[in-house]
C-alpha cells in the first residue's frame, strides 16, 4: 500500500515514482500478489513508468492466481502481440478464466470483444449480458458501455432515461468514464432539460481526466461562448492540443468553427487539420 501511495501520490504522499516502484517490488518479493498486479499494469500500460511488456507479463503471470484482473492483462497482451506472438486461443482462454473468477475487468473486456467482434463473433446479447454483469460489480467501463447500449438501442429498445441513470450512477460512484456522455445529454437536452452550463461542466471534468474528445468539446464551448464565457485564445489552444492528440471527432469541431470570422483561428488550425476534409467528414455522417 505504501508503494501505491508514493506511485500515485495518495494518502498525503508526494509522487515519487522510483520509490513507489521499489516499494512495490519489495512487497512482491515478500509475496504480495496485489503489488505484482500493480506492477504488471504499470509496465504493460505505461501509467507512471515506461512500458516494459516483458516485465509486465512476468508480474501478471505471478499475480493471476490471486488477482484475477491479471487475466485481463494477459489476454490483452496475447491479443495485441506486442512482445509475445499474437495467440487468439490463448488470449480468449486467459480472458475466460478471469470471467469465471468473476473479475469485473475481464467481464467488461469480453463484453467489448463481443460488442466489436474482436477474437469472437460479434454478439450484442452476449455483450449486453456481460456489461450488465460488470456494471453490477461496479466496473466503470462496463457501466459506460451498458449506458451506451441503452442510449443507442443496441440489443434493447432505446431508453434514454435508463442510459442517463446508468451514466449518473457511474459518475456518482467515482467513475469518470461517463462524464462526457452526461455532458452530451445536457448539451442536446436528451432525457434531461437542456443546460449548456452543465454540459460544459461535465465536458471539463472529462477533459481533466484525459478525455481528448471532451477537450475538443470544451474548446468549442469556449470559442462559441456556449455554457461558459467566451475565450478565443484558450479555445484555440485546447483545440490544437486535441488535434495533436488525434481526437477522431476533432473534424466535427473544426467544421463547426471553420466559418468563424477569425483569420487567426483558421490559419492556426490549418497547420494541423484540413478543414475541407473535416467538412466532408461531417457531411458524410
Amino acid at each position: 500500500e505504501q508503494g501505491n501511495n508514493f506511485l500515485y501520490g495518495k494518502s498525503g504522499e508526494n509522487v515519487d515514482i522510483d520509490k513507489g516502484i521499489q516499494l512495490l517490488k519489495d512487497a512482491f518479493q515478500l509475496g504480495s500478489s496485489s503489488a505484482a498486479l500493480i506492477l504488471a499494469n504499470e509496465y504493460l500500460n505505461g501509467g507512471q513508468v515506461e512500458n516494459n511488456c516483458i516485465e509486465g507479463l512476468m508480474y501478471a503471470n505471478q499475480a493471476k492466481d490471486s488477482e484475477p484482473s491479471a487475466y485481463a492483462l494477459l489476454a490483452q497482451e496475447y491479443d495485441l502481440g506486442r512482445c509475445v506472438p499474437h495467440n487468439k486461443a490463448l488470449s480468449i482462454s486467459f480472458l475466460r478464466k478471469g470471467v469465471d473468477s468473476n473479475d469485473p475487468t475481464s467481464i467488461t473486456l469480453l463484453g467489448v470483444w463481443y460488442f466489436f467482434g474482436i477474437n469472437v463473433e460479434k454478439n450484442d446479447k452476449e455483450s449486453f449480458d456481460l456489461f450488465s454483469r460488470a456494471a453490477k460489480l461496479g466496473d466503470c467501463v462496463g457501466q459506460n458501455y451498458l449506458g451506451t447500449m441503452y442510449e443507442n438501442g443496441v440489443h434493447v429498445k432505446i431508453d434514454l432515461k435508463q442510459a442517463f441513470e446508468i451514466y449518473s450512477k457511474s459518475v456518482s460512484e467515482g467513475c469518470g468514464e461517463s462524464l462526457k456522455s452526461i455532458g452530451y445529454f445536457y448539451y442536446s437536452g436528451k432525457a434531461v432539460k437542456q443546460n449548456f452550463e452543465e454540459a460544459y461542466s461535465y465536458f471539463h471534468r472529462a477533459m481533466q481526466r484525459g478525455d481528448v474528445e471532451a477537450k475538443a468539446r470544451v474548446a468549442t464551448s469556449l470559442l462559441t461562448g456556449t455554457g461558459v464565457k467566451k475565450n478565443i485564445n484558450l479555445g484555440i489552444e485546447l483545440l490544437i492540443e486535441a488535434a495533436k492528440q488525434g481526437d477522431k471527432f476533432i473534424a466535427i469541431d473544426t467544421w463547426l468553427i471553420s466559418n468563424f470570422d477569425s483569420k487567426e483561428l483558421k490559419e492556426v488550425l490549418g497547420k494541423y487539420i484540413n478543414l475541407r476534409d473535416a467538412s466532408k467528414e461531417l457531411e458524410a455522417m
